[in-house]
């Protein structure tokens, strides 16, 4: 039974509206019974992150019939959720009959009768990777799309060969080629994934594994994604690519109604812990130093690792400027000043060909991805936007607003605004409606701070 949900008797039905159709929401017990939840469910939480290989969520039930009793549920049931937009006849968003019931949460006793709690699910396909194993070498086999796809086998049996059967899960990959061959000495098929999203960022760009809730996505259908930072950015460079643009605006009037899924309101934005510079000094960012022992032939060799000296590909950020410019107290360093220092052996028989690259590679890609980062809620119900999307996020400016006050037409704020990686969602629905809470991510900003350094000196 389908059931709407306005999004409040205080929102106005427009294409910004957080209303969505709750078409199904059923758990199926140990007998076989498929039982509905849907005029039980008081909330239904699914968070996904683009550094996490499975999606985790919950589901808040007021029992007011004894379910849990009469059911006898102990774990282990599956959950099928499906919704879709408002509209009559509106896309399906989320579709998912592959989540399993794993914990249940504290149930404090009623003398009413009504038990609240919450069951906490998880992907099927993660809980598949927990139950296998895996002991196996590649030997010559160094192409890392075939050898996920392998793996990701185990996670699920019934995909087919071509990855194109649409009742099993999918996976999406972009890899690229390892230099020696992948050994899983006993690894989790997740696990082994994810080892190999290191290795291949050893390549020069930063490879993360992750699952999403809403799957659709440009018309095909993958729950995981096998890629790198640097491919989501140059994908939505593509100008055939249309970028989902958020706006902060004090008023639905000032912003567009057409292509309601590609133009899209914020309701609240927050700026997050940015430029976390005592963190990136601990954690080896600025002028550390990796020396690499050849002990055999008693050399060394030293590599330094510096974010003002990455490249625009490094990271996969979408803009050329680093947010250090030539003035600031954590880019000047001595002849002998590093913050962080990695002593490193390169055995003959190391799975990294070049263990300095990658270890470069891999802190430009976790800091240039998390060091400016804004949280943003929008409504759920007009759009498919999840991690691993890039948007186009646009900021009114406080600052030029304040100096020219008489302008109905406010400048986005030159820091903020501009393009981002979806790194996590929250996904929210309750009676009320359909949010998201997304994680904005990047590392660059698109302004030269030097440049404007030397016009304001002048």
């Amino acid at each position: 039974m389908a059931t709407s949900f306005d999004g409040g008797s205080n929102t106005p039905m427009t294409s910004q509206t957080e209303a969505f159709e709750l078409q199904v929401a059923s758990i199926t017990i140990k007998s076989g019974a498929v039982i509905d939840l849907i005029n039980v469910i008081l909330e239904i939480e699914v968070f996904e992150d683009i550094f996490k290989s499975s999606i985790t969520g919950s589901i808040t039930i007021n029992d007011f019939v004894g379910g849990l009793e009469k059911f006898v549920l102990t774990g282990g049931e599956r959950i099928i959720i499906k919704a879709r937009m408002p509209e009559e006849g509106g896309s399906i968003i989320i579709n998912r009959n592959d989540l399993i019931v794993h914990e249940f949460s504290k149930i404090p006793a009623s003398s009413t009768g009504n038990l609240k709690y919450k069951m906490y699910f998880t992907s099927e396909a993660s809980l598949n990777s927990l139950k296998k194993r895996v002991f196996k070498s590649f030997g010559q086999n160094k192409n890392v799309t075939s050898i996920v796809k392998e793996l990701y086998k185990y996670m699920d049996p019934n995909a087919s060969s071509d990855y194109i059967n649409v009742d099993a899960p999918e996976i999406l990959i972009s890899g690229g080629f390892l230099a020696r061959p992948f050994l899983s000495p006993g690894y989790a098929p997740i696990d082994a994934i994810n080892s190999l999203a290191k290795r291949v960022s050893s390549d020069g760009k930063y490879y993360v594994f992750y699952e999403r809730l809403n799957y659709n996505k440009d018309g095909q259908s993958y729950h995981h994604y096998f890629t790198s930072i640097d491919d989501i950015i140059k994908n939505s460079n593509d100008p055939a690519k249309v970028v989902p643009t958020i706006k902060y605006s004090p008023a639905g009037s000032y912003f567009s109604t057409t292509l309601p899924e590609f133009n899209i309101r914020a309701k609240t934005v927050q700026y997050q812990n940015n430029y976390n510079h005592l963190s990136s000094m601990v954690g080896g960012f600025y002028n550390s130093r990796v020396r690499s022992l050849d002990i055999l032939n008693r050399r060394y060799s030293d590599t330094q690792i510096n974010y003002k000296d990455t490249t625009d590909a490094s990271g996969g950020s979408a803009y050329l400027n680093k947010y250090l410019d030539s003035t600031n107290y954590f880019s000047t360093y001595g002849e002998k000043d590093f913050p962080g220092e990695r002593l490193i052996v390169n055995p003959i028989n190391d799975p990294f060909t070049d263990k300095k690259t990658w270890i470069k590679n891999d802190t430009y890609g976790a800091y240039l991805n998390s060091s400016i980062r804004i949280t943003v809620d929008i409504a759920g119900g007009t759009n498919r936007i999840g991690v691993g999307d890039a948007v186009d996020f646009r900021l009114p400016s406080r600052a030029r607003h304040s100096i020219n006050i008489e302008n109905s037409i406010v400048q986005d704020d030159i820091i903020y605004s501009g393009k981002y990686v979806v790194t996590a969602c929250r996904h929210n629905l309750t009676r009320l409606g359909y949010t998201k809470k997304l994680e904005l991510s990047r590392g660059n900003m698109r302004l030269n701070l030097n440049t404007l350094i030397a016009i304001g000196a002048t």
